[in-house]
Parts: structure tokens; sequence; C-alpha cells
């Protein structure tokens, strides 16, 4: 990662925390990028390489503009024109341009039809939902990867929360291509439809470990490569903090490993926008919140180790939901890098969405409320909750949800329980910001 950024704390806190620095295309550099402000305060000398939507949108035109053989542009959705039409002009100056994307989605800026081609790809039931570019995998002063968190919409872009990364390395660069004709079905400039494997017909062919700059990373491709495996070891191998940002977040798996590394002591806290692993990480004493108002949490990031940095810190991110389909059908891709230095620029994302979501919302924190007769046979009466809307769930030991739905509003507040198996449950209730929970026997 590039360690030369001059701008003091007080220069980027006094100019609205939007910046971007020019850097040389030195092979090794890793830069990073966040979509919303970053918190400084938490920084340990290093800063990210470039903080909002047009900012990042300006470092992709850069390194397609800079492209010189190759463009491989394997993402999810696009509506930004500014990209399609870099696409064309590299297009037009004989850069071999191929374009994979998913056909279940909106793809509004590469219509009409481009003067290059494009795969429309589906891995059947799950969806071509990977988000990076390769150029120049063949150059080794040239060769870089894009990715991160990002669909490239107007939306994403500049209202929702992402990260993007740009990493300069052939090796990696040649990893990412390997997998993009994977799915392309051939290494020419035309898709071999015949040939072309999406999801579970891919087969694990990439190498796994890099070091890049002095970096340790690892690089995982979804569903070959067993991702949540990895993501479980980067986890469990945490010995002070866990922090995850988390657009979905319904895997067991994962919910487990948090809450095995809360119950050993370690700090852990998420932000999720939405999934049921929330109602259980709640349930099991986990410190998490849900999402802002308008704008969607989208990352996909893990950072372990980041405020005691040792040999378990890393960054988990990429275009891997914490779900059942990320892992198992649809085609993701995955970074994790063990570096100090970038666990600390993904603090510094954290820390600000934790702020705004938890510091400016008080009510956040989960509160007690009365539920009676406990035990319960039939029916249970609710006493102490706010009157409006709220949401409620009947959530097991085992932090799996037996039940939940839309509360009646009015004083007389009462759910049947009478046709749920016997034993020990969590009754959770909540509305956007505020959260209410009570234990519950049902006999």
């Amino acid at each position: 990662m590039c360690t030369n950024r001059t701008l003091s704390i007080a220069t980027i806190l006094t100019t609205g925390l939007f910046f971007a620095q020019a850097y040389s295309q030195t092979s090794g550099a890793i830069r990073v990028y966040f979509t919303q402000p970053v918190d400084t305060s938490v920084s340990t000398g290093t800063l990210p390489d470039g903080i909002g939507g047009q900012v990042i949108e300006q470092a992709i035109l850069d390194l397609i503009n800079g492209a010189t053989q190759t463009i491989d542009y394997c993402v999810y959705n696009t509506s930004r024109t500014f990209i399609v039409n870099a696409l064309k002009a590299a297009h037009q100056r004989g850069v071999r341009v191929r374009v994979l994307t998913d056909n279940q989605t909106w793809n509004g800026a590469l219509d009409p039809p481009p003067p290059f081609p494009v795969f429309y790809g589906s891995p059947g039931d799950g969806i071509m939902h990977n988000k990076f570019i390769v150029v120049d995998a063949d150059l080794p002063d040239k060769a870089a990867v894009l990715t991160g968190s990002m669909n490239f919409t107007n939306n994403n872009l500049f209202e929702d929360y992402n990260n993007v990364l740009i990493v300069h390395d052939q090796a990696l660069a040649q990893a990412y291509t390997t997998e993009f004709e994977e799915m392309w079905g051939s290494e020419g400039a035309q898709p071999d439809y015949a040939q072309a494997r999406f999801g579970e017909d891919k087969t694990d062919n990439t190498p796994h470990l890099f070091t890049i700059g002095g970096i340790e990373l690892e690089c995982y491709f979804s569903p070959s490569d067993q991702t949540e495996s990895h993501i479980i070891d980067a986890l469990q191998a945490a010995q002070h903090d866990i922090e995850v940002a988390m657009w979905t977040f319904t895997s067991d798996p994962l919910g487990d490993a948090l809450v095995q590394a809360h119950q050993q002591g370690r700090q852990v806290r998420a932000i999720i926008d939405q999934g049921n692993e929330y109602p259980y990480l709640l349930s099991q004493g986990l410190n998490v919140t849900d999402h802002p108002p308008d704008e969607l949490i989208h990352h996909k990031y893990a950072i372990v180790d980041a405020q005691a940095p040792g040999p378990a810190t890393a960054v988990v991110t990429g275009s891997h939901n914490w779900t059942w389909s990320a892992d198992n059908i649809n085609d993701e891709n995955t970074l994790i890098l063990h570096d100090a230095g970038i666990a600390n620029l993904f603090l510094q994302e954290f820390e600000a969405r934790w702020h705004e979501l938890v510091t400016a919302a008080p009510d956040a924190r989960v509160l007690p409320f009365r539920c009676y007769p406990n035990p319960a046979t039939d029916y249970v009466q609710l006493e102490g909750l706010p009157q409006g809307a709220l949401t409620w769930a009947f959530v097991g030991t085992d932090g799996h949800m037996a039940e939940g739905g839309r509360l009646p509003e009015g004083a007389s507040r009462r759910l049947r329980v009478s046709h749920l198996p016997k034993g020990m449950y969590w009754l959770l209730v909540w509305r956007e910001g505020q959260w209410w929970r009570a234990p519950l026997i049902v006999h």
C-alpha cells in the first residue's frame, strides 16, 4: 500500500473528507477507496486513497483510459454511461474489451448494445454477482485488478456505503483473468457459450495465496473455492476485535463464528443492513446495529484485530454477502488482506458508520420489557413497549428464528405461543433504531 500520503488530518477534516491523491502505477500498490466519509480520528497514520463517488468513478475511468492491451469487465450491473463510454473509447483505440454481467438485473448503460462483446451470464439459480475489472494482465508494469463491494450504479456510487480496492499486481490479475475466462468460456475476444461455466459448474482452478508489496493476500472465488470456510478461519483467528459491515447476513456458520468469538472474549461489533442473523446475534448478546434510514450498507467486509494489530490482523472484502447463496450458487470474488495499515483504513470507515448509527441513536441499544405469564402456555401479554408499528420475533436458544411478524397496535398486545415447541426463547421486538428483548419460557 502506498504510504506517501502528505495531507494532514486537520486538512482532511476541514475539507469535508472528500479527497484524492495521485500515485505512480507501481506494481504492488494497493489503493483503498470508500464512497462515504471516514473517521480519521482513529487513523494510525494512513488515509484512504479517495473518498466519494466522484473520486471513485474517476479512478475507474483512469484505470480504463490507461489500459493498452486488455480490459476484462465483470460487474453485476452497470448504469453509469461515463464508464461504458470509457470502455467504448478503449475498444476504439484497439484495446480488447470483454464485458461479463448478470442476465437477471438491469444494465441500462449497456443498452443500446456497445461495439464490444457483452456476455449476459447466469449460474442457474444463482446470480453473476462479481464486481471486478482486470486491466492489462499480460503486462507486468501495467496489470491491475479493481474490486470491492460496489456495483457501478448511481446509488452505489453516490448514496450507499461501499468500498473499492485497486491492486497493481500481475499474479493477482492473471488469477482474476482465469476466473473471468472460465465464465467467458474462452481465452479469445468472443465468448464461447458452450464452454462457459458459472456457479456450481466452475472448478477451483486459481492460486489463492499471494504476496503483494509485502502484504500477504488470499483470493477466493465462489462457489468453487469454499470461500465461507476461509472467512470463518479469519474470524476464528481473532485475538482482540472483529468489526463487520454487511449488506445481507443470513449464514448460520458465519453467525456462529461471531458468537463464538464473542463468547471467547473478543470485542465484536456488526452493522447489518438485512438478514435473519441480526436477531440471532442480538439474542446472543452481541453488539450489533442496523442500517441507516435512507442509504444501504452495501459493504461486505469484516475487520479482524485492527485495534490490536498482530498475526491475525486481516480485512475480508469483495462481492460476497454472508449468505448461503453467495457461498454455494452465486459467482462471487473475495479478498482477505493481512495488513495492519489496510485494516486501519477499514476501521476508519467502520467507526464513521458506527458513530452515525449508534451515537446518534442511543435508543438503538437493546432495552428490556415485560412479557407475562412467564412461563406461558397459550398466550403471552406484552407490557412496557411504545405505541406504534413494531416487529416481533421468537428466537430459540440456538439462535434460529421460530416465528415473527408485525405487532398489533393498541393497549392490549399479546402473542399466541401454544403452537411453539416447549423450551426457552428470546422475544425480540424492534422498530428502526430501537430494540427490546425479554426472555420467555414456553411450556
